[in-house]
């Protein structure tokens, strides 16, 4: 389904055990020691991307000039996301290498370098052809000029061109080609039915977000970067809940928004709002998606690993939902995308917004008071402004954890009636 280009990363990543592999004789598809080795370096691969991929939001914070404990908080709001969690620690999906591009690129970006921005995210976009959706916006947010906006747009979707053309030549695309349909399928066929169809209301977000950019022009260089980090962010998350992305793709989006709630003013009513959203949605996926997520995220997670035991599959997520009535995915989602656009309209606000405030204008809210005073040089608070640690409400904090326990804990009580029931 990927480009050769994409399998070609991945390569890379598994160079490391095919050589180790190799000096022991080779790797044996018939061997399940090899299989199982193969497995875990592969899912260490992607833990570690999780982790080097929370460093980047950390960096690119403190690129956009959060104090040193808000860039922490924003890393760890991208680490503690159930979407995180579940995309690529439970569910093993490799969009974690698209956001590694994508997140560095971004960082050229906000150095107005549209050349290394548009280059970084050829790459990001030949990967996960998701990053299309916020890279052209970006392009007509920074870039008015017709002929500059056509080259950044060439430069972008290169890599993506070249690896179809050579792909096109190849026996399997006809059967790869097959398989991506259903992504057309989805941005197509959900929306406002006419007589000749249907108007697709993600196309319809896309477009309008597209001509919004190109329409506004920052007053400022902290307007330049929140508007930014908006457009990204609403750029993959519209599209995403109007023609209901697949779960593990929302991992995209999650830096992007943690980045900006993060320096908001209103930093413990959005955790509570996209916890609220992650539970929702994950309900939502589990009874939309029940063939490849209900089971597998049960005997995929935490309780089948270490106590070594794997659930049989009756009564499952699915079927608890059915046997009380509440398996009607419309009525979870529904309350999904009322908390997510909920999100989207706060984050909108400005005021008071980390980005916006000059240092001596953010708060002195510290572990250590005595580190900001009034007798100290210019110098001293400089270094004691970095330091600050940002605080958030501990009820905050434990609303954005419970969200992880949307699939942990169900998880715990259908084992314990598998083992009682035995």
């Amino acid at each position: 389904m990927y480009s050769f280009f994409f399998y070609g990363l991945l390569s890379l990543l598994l160079l490391p055990l095919a050589g180790i592999l190799q000096i022991f004789g080779g790797f044996d598809y018939t061997n399940s020691l090899d299989i199982t080795i193969a497995l875990r370096y592969t899912q260490l691969v992607l833990i570690l991307l999780i982790c080097f991929t929370a460093y980047l939001v950390y960096k690119l914070s403190k690129h956009l000039g959060y104090r040193d404990g808000t860039a922490k908080w924003a890393a760890y709001l991208y680490m503690a996301s159930p979407l995180t969690i579940f995309a690529d620690a439970v569910f093993w999906q490799y969009d974690v290498v698209t956001l590694v591009f994508f997140i560095i690129a971004l960082g050229f970006y906000i150095n107005h370098d549209l050349t290394k921005f548009s280059l970084i995210m050829a790459i990001a976009i030949t990967c996960k052809m998701f990053a299309l959706f916020a890279f052209i916006p970006l392009i007509l947010f920074a870039e008015k000029r017709v002929v500059h906006i056509i080259k950044h747009l060439a430069i972008g979707v290169s890599l993506t061109a070249v690896s179809e053309l050579v792909a096109h030549k190849m026996k399997g695309y006809g059967v790869a080609k097959a398989l991506r349909s259903h992504l057309t399928d989805k941005l197509t066929d959900n929306g406002i039915a006419y007589s000749f169809g249907y108007v697709s209301l993600s196309l319809i977000a896309l477009a309008g977000i597209a001509i919004y950019a190109y329409m506004i022009t920052a007053k400022s260089e902290a307007d330049f970067k929140h508007q930014s980090l908006y457009i990204t962010f609403i750029s993959l998350a519209a599209p995403f809940a109007l023609f209901f992305a697949n779960t593990y793709w929302w991992i995209l989006v999650v830096p992007f928004g943690a980045i900006l709630i993060a320096g908001h003013p209103k930093v413990k009513e959005l955790m509570v709002l996209v916890s609220g959203f992650f539970v929702f949605l994950i309900i939502t996926s589990v009874l939309v998606f029940k063939y490849y997520m209900d089971q597998d995220m049960v005997n995929g997670g935490l309780f089948a690993k270490v106590f070594g035991v794997r659930y049989s599959g009756k009564p499952s997520f699915y079927s608890l939902a059915e046997s009380r009535n509440i398996a009607d995915p419309n009525v979870f989602y529904a309350f999904a995308l009322a908390l997510l656009f909920a999100v989207f309209v706060i984050l909108w606000k400005k005021t008071g917004h980390e980005l916006f405030l000059a240092p001596k204008e953010i708060p002195a809210v510290s572990d250590h008071p005595q580190e900001l005073s009034a007798t100290d040089s210019p110098e001293q608070s400089a270094t004691a402004y970095q330091t600050v640690v940002k605080l958030i409400p501990d009820s905050a904090v434990y609303l954005y954890n419970l969200a992880i326990y949307t699939y942990i804990l169900p998880s715990l009580l259908l084992f314990t009636r598998e083992l009682l029931l035995k």
